[in-house]
């Protein structure tokens, strides 16, 4: 091989290892520890991040330069509204990895008091607490090629909430529900293609959700035309409205060791554990 050549196929080498590097997961940092000048090495958790390139102070920063295949920490904080549109991106809070209920649980939370939206598949929310008008919402997936797929929430504590109970109202809301009595005509029937198989393989476990013992409650999870695996397991939920509502939902889904306490307490008008709408499945897990 002359020297040319050489010369070509090493900058044809280092054109591709760049290009994968640029592809490469990239781990970000929010919060008050990022309060120092540009440039300054970050550290959280025995990970090492810099000041106004991978860490910042507030998530308008992070969102700003994150891409897919990210993972954005956050230390203990109060955080507003956001969406996630880039796929592949793990949220995690100061709790990450510990049960909503659990005793090790540390004080300093992740708190969110605004809604995070969810535009984008293989999205996990995981260590956060809700509180106010905290909740995770997404109802704009569709079917077929905007449907999304592998959303987790996981090991998440929603306290003193502030909404109130409605139609389209959840902490954990997915979809708008297609059923014969609602105002909306182009969602009237719930048999139709669009009313379906827009999530697949939802994943929400370990949470604690903790409502009022009084009127006017939100429900805790609703998941609305959801397929290829819905599996709601391991969550305490205390007081509150209606605490898993599933809609036009197919295939398999399980709804497993969960423990519910005082649900519907307080209200005038009947709330449910578990609540099944115009559902169609060949695998049920109870």
């Amino acid at each position: 091989m002359n020297l040319f050549k050489r010369k070509a196929m090493a900058v044809a080498v280092a054109a591709f290892l760049a290009g994968s590097m640029s592809l490469s997961a990239e781990n970000y940092f929010v919060g008050p520890e990022a309060n120092v000048a540009a440039g300054t090495k970050v550290k959280y958790r025995d990970m090492e991040f810099v000041a106004g390139q991978t860490a910042f102070t507030g998530i308008w920063g992070a969102l700003g330069v994150y891409r897919e295949n990210s993972k954005i920490y956050f230390s203990a904080n109060t955080i507003g509204s956001f969406t996630i549109n880039k796929a592949n991106v793990e949220l995690i809070g100061a709790n990450a990895w510990c049960d909503g209920w659990s005793g090790k649980r540390s004080s300093q939370e992740t708190r969110i008091t605004g809604t995070i939206t969810v535009n984008a598949s293989n999205v996990t929310v995981n260590g956060f607490e809700f509180s106010g008008n905290g909740c995770v919402r997404n109802d704009a997936a569709g079917r077929g090629s905007t449907c999304v797929s592998g959303f987790r929430y996981i090991y998440n504590k929603c306290t003193g909430t502030t909404l109130s109970a409605g139609t389209n109202v959840a902490l954990c809301y997915l979809g708008d529900a297609w059923r014969p009595a609602q105002t909306d005509a182009n969602k009237q029937d719930p048999t139709k293609w669009a009313a379906i198989e827009r999530y697949h393989n939802v994943y929400i476990g370990h949470n604690l959700f903790d409502g009022a013992q009084a009127e006017n409650q939100p429900m805790a999870i609703q998941v609305a035309g959801s397929s290829e695996g819905t599996v709601i397991t391991d969550n305490h939920f205390n007081g509150g409205g209606t605490s898993i509502s599933l809609f036009n939902t197919q295939n398999r889904f399980e709804i497993s060791h969960n423990r519910f306490t005082n649900v519907g307490v307080g209200a005038a008008k009947g709330e449910f554990c578990v609540r099944l709408y115009y559902v169609g499945c060949n695998a049920a897990t109870p």
